[in-house]
């Protein structure tokens, strides 16, 4: 036993050598093996995200600097790397998270970013060849389901923080100034987040919480005067929504911005701008409509519309993307809302019908997602049924019956207080026009999913 105890021991020494050699008392940044590259301690009041494109330039700079202020405070510093494949560059970010697979990210990177002049996609996959990755994985890295998986993810984590550009440092879930990146500036920013994240510690947040909280105070407005290290000064007031005091104060909503109302469809009925967000009269009904997402998603999205319409089709198209990017939390779903009283009103009556039957009978969603500025002529019954992936002539066959359905639907819009189409419903709450583009929406979604005060006030 005490035999097997000791080979036990040399066995776990040996897979360690890095903590083996580390000397006593000395603190040390540790690699993690994890979703993504990671330095640092998982208890470091600081973490610090980069998202980042490798191979780029700007990218390069960036990812030493992160790199130098995770090795100057390896305890106080958890720094993860998020490889984006941005533009043309998509060999290597593939290959940075392949080689994370072998232990050798931090290998590939320190000399992808040291290499003058910067590497092709050649050189880059050479340099991921000679560092261990085999030759045929490194080939087909660009093409591996698993890699372009964790890629989307990074983008997607990126549009949430939100990420306006390719490159960006994130602080406790709050993005630094743009232009930031110099070390001396990345060094100022994290001696304001140690100060903030210790001020969050003595009320109670701290780790996953925090930075959830920081990416919540970056969409949300706040009373608190965010200009400079003055404004975390001992006597100022806590700018943190959990303390009881703040939320009797503020209340326990996330006070999101006004969105700059998108383009409408149909005429309002008073003249001047559309009116401001209001929660309908009633839930409109979604059984059985054509929806994107699951049926249990924590914030649903209704688009109630004519497809006829330009604006109508831009944010089925925009807010698409939504569904994607909160995997799980969002689900998207359209409702006819025709006026009646036009004198083409038959012909809409019957598209949106095709629209609904080409859902039924197809894979639940018959809209095309137009890239962002491409105008297309309205949708055929044809092109519905092709998006739905159903044929044309069950969908025409259903639709013979489906006048009925659509005016029913287009009466509880109306009875709800939809009054133009396109009105997008968040969690209940009515938008004439819908939103610019998915993040104007994403600030009404971040807002739907914040905490509540029970949750705000959990340990």
């Amino acid at each position: 036993m005490a035999g097997r105890l000791a080979l036990a021991v040399v066995a776990a020494l040996a897979a360690a050598p890095s903590l083996a050699a580390a000397r006593p008392g000395r603190i040390v940044a540790v690699e993690h093996a994890a979703v993504t590259p990671t330095l640092g301690r998982a208890d470091a009041p600081v973490t610090v995200d980069l998202y980042f494109v490798p191979g780029a330039e700007p990218s390069h700079v960036a990812y030493r600097a992160v790199r130098e202020l995770a090795q100057r405070h390896p305890a106080r510093v958890r720094a993860r790397f998020w490889p984006r494949a941005v533009g043309a560059r998509q060999g290597a970010p593939a290959l940075a998270l392949a080689a994370h697979r072998i232990g050798k990210f931090f290998a590939y990177m320190d000399a992808l970013a040291a290499a003058s002049p910067p590497l092709g996609p050649a050189g880059s996959l050479a340099l991921a060849v000679e560092l261990g990755l085999d030759r045929d994985v490194a080939a087909r890295a660009s093409r591996d389901p698993a890699l372009a998986a964790a890629l989307a993810a990074a983008d997607h984590r990126a549009f949430r923080v939100p990420a306006m550009q390719a490159v960006e440092i994130v602080f406790n879930g709050q993005p630094m100034a743009r232009g930031g990146g110099a070390t001396n500036q990345l060094e100022q920013a994290y001696r304001v987040a140690l100060v903030e994240a210790r001020l969050a510690a003595v009320q109670g947040l701290t780790g996953g919480p925090l930075r959830r909280w920081g990416r919540l105070h970056t969409y949300c407005a706040d009373g608190a005067d965010d200009d400079g290290a003055d404004a975390l000064a001992a006597d100022a007031p806590p700018r943190y929504a959990w303390s009881l005091a703040r939320l009797l104060d503020a209340g326990t909503a996330c006070a999101a911005r006004p969105p700059q109302p998108a383009r409408i469809d149909d005429p309002l009925l008073a003249d001047g701008d559309p009116p401001a967000p209001r929660l309908l009269a009633a839930p409109l009904p979604t059984a059985g409509a054509p929806a994107l997402g699951p049926p249990g998603a924590a914030v649903p999205i209704v688009v109630a519309c004519n497809p006829r319409g330009d604006a109508c089709r831009a944010q089925l198209s925009a807010l698409a993307t939504l569904v994607d990017v909160y995997e799980g939390e969002v689900r998207l779903s359209w409702t006819p809302f025709v006026d009646l009283g036009f004198e083409a009103a038959a012909d809409d009556v019957a598209l949106a019908g095709a629209a609904l039957c080409a859902a039924e009978l197809g894979d639940g969603w018959p809209f095309a997602s137009d890239p962002p500025g491409v105008r297309r002529e309205p949708p055929g019954l044809a092109d519905l049924a092709r998006e739905a992936h159903v044929d044309a002539d069950e969908v025409a066959a259903c639709v013979a019956g489906s006048g009925d359905r659509v005016r029913t639907l287009v009466a509880a819009a109306e009875r709800a207080g939809v009054a133009a189409g396109p009105t997008v419903i968040v969690g209940g709450r009515a938008y004439i026009g819908g939103f610019v583009d998915a993040r104007a929406a994403a600030l009404v979604v971040e807002a739907a999913l914040a905490p509540g005060l029970l949750e705000q006030l959990a340990p």
